[in-house]
């Protein structure tokens, strides 16, 4: 058995372990005889490949103890001169100092900031931690200012049945936030000198953005610079009917565009394909860094790098190993985000369903060398293999998104093209920005006309509520379509050799 295949179930096994960490709290007579088995089939079969089962089930009692070692964070601890934040949660009002610790999110209602906290002056006491703050909209806080906050700390709480809110920022290692306090500038410049450069230079591109008039100029912030703090609430949920939501985060259909769009310009100056990928991907990190390394970003640029880089390579058959490779590292770094973070599961089934359901539709729709029908494919792929998901978690199911994302889909890479364009454009030469942007209006004022029709028809979406059973059974029945569909392909290319 070779090294990667290996290792390759040894992160199923470590995500399996997490996984079932997350569902109930073992005790030492779950993990003894598990380790004892494990052991004597390691010297049973030692210099044999059963010993790798043995193994395997000593990397899965680490995945349970790894997430457990994240479940027991939440329980705060304060020393003598050194607390957790979130020890003086829902204790009265505090003074608190720390350092804004990513790119503050505006909304058209909100300023959210998360701080590194550092000191509770009426305390007198040293502090962890992150700390989750909601001011109004309109305050110009930048990422590494330091700041004091008078205010209560307070414990999340979840507001709709539908979103778990307090898990969501728990994955997140945020464990208390504070609303609308008094707010005070210490100091600006406290955070790292490279991350101030490229938000600094990502608030130009903003400002170029803001040339084109929402909900078209929301749209081209969303899907270039990771930026929704100008579409409405009421045009996100419109996204949402119309089963366009995508389109307006980083995903990794986003990544894998930016990638043909880059490789193309590379290979069209003449570089050699291998330094034009090497390039693409410096950038691809580049820009992920820019708009501000969310998560989400992050975890499409490594999904949607690695898938690429099978397709690119031929070797789609083996990126399934990569995408785990990079799931477990992922969740090893945090272990809660496997059962608790929809996005990184969206972006793993969606990187799962074009590996295993693309080279089907392709054959299917007979798509050769037709780009857009590829791209309908591609769509298509990620779309089934991330639906239950979205249903489980959101119970609604967009029924006509199909339609929209045939209407839309082949247009983003010209949509990514030109909104690139403008902002770059934009920026390097002001007086250009606004001829510029009549040009870009025809292209995105289509999206927002998809999007307002079908959002408006009564039975574009349908509420839905079903058990993780579900789950179970589709991507069993998926699995076996799957497995008949490529051995009847394999079938059928033994006879042709």
């Amino acid at each position: 058995m070779s090294f990667s295949r290996i290792f390759f179930y040894l992160c199923l096994f470590f995500i399996f372990g997490v996984f079932l960490g997350s569902l109930f709290n073992p005790d030492f007579y779950f993990y003894f005889p598990i380790f004892i088995f494990s052991l004597i089939v390691i010297f049973v079969f030692y210099k044999k490949q059963a010993s790798i089962f043995g193994i395997c089930l000593l990397v899965f009692l680490f995945g349970v103890f790894w997430e457990e070692k994240y479940e027991k964070e939440i329980i705060p601890h304060c020393q003598k001169d050194y607390c957790d934040v979130h020890f003086f949660n829902d204790k009265g009002e505090v003074i608190l100092e720390g350092v804004i610790l990513e790119e503050p999110k505006q909304t058209t209602k909100t300023t959210k900031i998360v701080i590194k906290s550092e000191r509770i002056v009426n305390k007198d006491k040293l502090v962890q931690g992150k700390v989750l703050v909601f001011l109004p909209s309109g305050y110009s806080f930048r990422y590494g200012d330091k700041i004091k906050i008078k205010g209560r700390l307070e414990s999340p709480k979840n507001f709709t049945e539908e979103f778990n809110y307090k898990e969501y920022l728990r994955k997140e290692r945020i464990y208390s936030v504070i609303y609308n306090p008094e707010v005070k500038l210490i100091s600006s410049g406290n955070g790292n000198i490279f991350f101030r450069k490229i938000f600094s230079l990502k608030e130009r591109l903003k400002e170029t953005a803001n040339v084109l008039p929402p909900p078209e100029g929301g749209i081209l912030s969303a899907i270039t610079l990771g930026d929704k703090s100008r579409l409405s609430q009421e045009f996100k949920d419109k996204l949402s009917r119309a089963g366009l939501s995508h389109i307006a985060v980083i995903s990794g259909m986003h990544i894998m565009v930016l990638f043909e769009i880059f490789l193309f310009l590379l290979l069209s100056i003449g570089l050699w394909r291998s330094q034009a990928t090497i390039l693409t991907i410096l950038f691809l990190i580049f820009y992920i860094l820019m708009i501000g390394a969310v998560p989400s970003a992050v975890r499409a640029g490594i999904m949607g790098a690695l898938l690429y880089l099978g397709l690119s390579m031929g070797r789609l058959s083996q990126s399934s190993r990569a995408i785990v490779f990079a799931a477990s590292l992922m969740v090893g770094i945090n272990p809660l985000i496997l059962t608790r973070d929809v996005g990184f599961q969206l972006s793993f089934l969606s990187s799962m369903g074009i590996i295993y359901l693309l080279p089907i539709f392709e054959r299917c729709f007979k798509v050769n060398d037709s780009k857009i029908k590829r791209l309908i494919c591609l769509t298509l792929s990620a779309q089934i293999f991330s639906l239950p998901i979205l249903i489980y978690n959101f119970g609604k199911m967009p029924i006509l998104s199909v339609l929209s994302n045939l209407l839309v889909v082949p247009l983003l890479p010209s949509l990514l093209g030109l909104g690139f364009l403008f902002i770059i454009l934009g920026t390097i030469f002001p007086f250009s920005a606004l001829p510029l942007s009549f040009i870009l209006y025809f292209p995105f004022a289509w999206v927002v006309l998809v999007v307002e029709l079908i959002s408006s028809l009564p039975f574009s979406t349908i509420t839905l509520k079903v058990h993780w059973i579900f789950l179970l059974i589709f991507y069993l029945l998926l699995g076996y379509i799957i497995i008949r569909f490529t051995s009847s392909y394999k079938e059928e290319y033994e006879k042709e050799t």
